[in-house]
């Protein structure tokens, strides 16, 4: 079956198909009503590079001092997203009631950090966003460390935002809305195809029943005789007395052709005979004198 066999089947199933499908759209939608909607909070974190001041001639500056500050903020900056965005960090801020869908972003012309958090509510988000930033600037000054860095030589990071920019989504809810709405859709055609399969399977099993057995008809010869044949007439009987009265019964009825008479059933019925009696249907007496 094709689309075009559906497309068809749906037209003239209408009466069964459109019900279903306000029933599943109905449906669809209070599904949807009882969807929270999604929170989002963003936040930014920008990386500042150290103080060089002033340095005498064949000292060491701090880009010098700082292999992180010679390798470029971007290079720290996506070492440090790298174990935030670890599955084990996000496994642990969900098992403690934050929320595990987030994304962190470096800024490709400058080292701008884009913290952007999902949650179903607006505390769960900020908190998660909190986590988030504080893990963050723990790994950048720790890799600074690692390497014996001073704090006047360090990189540091600088939170741009104060943790109100939270807004609604109706994402959540637009998503759900076409996931129900197409489920339900795709239900109605698939009750309304087996709707339309058990009605036409009880239609063959009526049409079956109802068929009668062909009856093989039977032609049963006709036989045209006339009522009262068989008997002998007047004239027979005159004849009988007169000079003719050596002829025997036989000759008299090679001359007469006699006709037996017929039923409703099409078939002679039975006549009391002597056992010599002789009977001539008609057409053969010609035969047998021949």
């Amino acid at each position: 079956m094709d689309l075009w066999d559906i497309t068809k089947l749906l037209a003239r199933r209408w009466m069964i198909f459109v019900p279903l499908l306000v029933v599943c759209g109905a449906v669809a939608a209070l599904a949807t009503a009882r969807v929270n909607p999604s929170y989002v909070a963003t936040s930014y974190v920008q990386l500042v590079p150290p103080t060089i001041g002033q340095v005498q001639p064949g000292q060491a500056n701090a880009f010098d001092r700082n292999p992180w500050a010679g390798l470029g903020l971007q290079a720290l900056g996506n070492a440090s997203i790298v174990t935030v965005t670890d599955a084990s960090v996000a496994k642990e801020l969900y098992d403690n009631g934050y929320s595990d869908s987030y994304t962190v972003l470096l800024s490709p012309s400058s080292p701008l950090i884009t913290f952007e958090v999902v949650g179903d509510s607006a505390a769960q988000a900020n908190g998660t966003t909190e986590q988030l930033i504080t893990r963050f600037s723990r790994t950048v000054s720790t890799l600074q460390t690692a390497y014996g860095v001073k704090q006047a030589d360090m990189i540091t990071s600088y939170r741009l935002d104060v943790g109100t920019n939270v807004k609604e989504s109706s994402s959540t809810i637009k998503r759900a809305a076409v996931v129900f709405a197409g489920v339900g859709f795709l239900l109605s055609i698939g009750l309304t195809i087996a709707i339309d399969a058990l009605l036409r399977r009880r239609q063959r099993r009526r049409a079956s029943a109802a068929v009668v057995p062909a009856i093989t008809p039977v032609i049963v010869p006709q036989w045209d005789i006339e009522p009262g044949a068989g008997q002998p007439s007047d004239d027979a009987s005159a004849k009988a007395s007169g000079p003719d009265d050596g002829e025997d019964d036989a000759s008299r009825w090679d001359d007469e052709p006699q006709e037996l008479p017929k039923t409703g059933s099409g078939q002679a019925p039975d006549v009391e005979r002597d056992a010599d009696a002789t009977i001539v249907l008609p057409g053969l007496s010609d035969r047998v004198r021949g």
